[in-house]
């Protein structure tokens, strides 16, 4: 039972990675040493994480609902899902704030 399980858990991977590649592929620019400003800085760095949170996210939901799913008659699992949904969706939501307070504050973060 725990083989097939695991033979299951390795194919939603490996089914979530392919969808990923043609993301990962095609991927811009990113190297926020570039920067002119500390506020062009910021803004490359925020972004890279907020591109990656965007990714990782739904795969942390698939994976609490999937947990949510796969209880059976154990509670804590049923805690554990929702444990992780609300901690993904807090998580995101502090990303998506620090993304919008970056253009609120670009033009008054400079070196000089």
């Amino acid at each position: 039972m725990n083989k097939k399980i695991l033979f299951y858990k390795i194919l939603f991977f490996l089914v979530c990675l392919s969808f990923l590649c043609p993301i990962l592929s095609s991927a811009q620019d990113i190297n926020p040493i570039v920067s002119t400003t500390f506020g062009e800085l910021f803004d490359r760095a925020v972004g890279v994480i907020f591109w990656m949170s965007i990714i990782v996210g739904p795969l942390c939901i698939i994976w609490g609902g999937f947990t949510m799913l796969f209880a059976g008659a154990n509670p804590s699992n049923v805690i554990l899902g929702k444990k992780i949904i609300l901690y993904t969706a807090v998580i995101f939501g502090i990303i998506l704030i620090i993304k919008s307070l970056t253009y609120f504050f670009m033009g008054d973060l400079s070196f000089s």
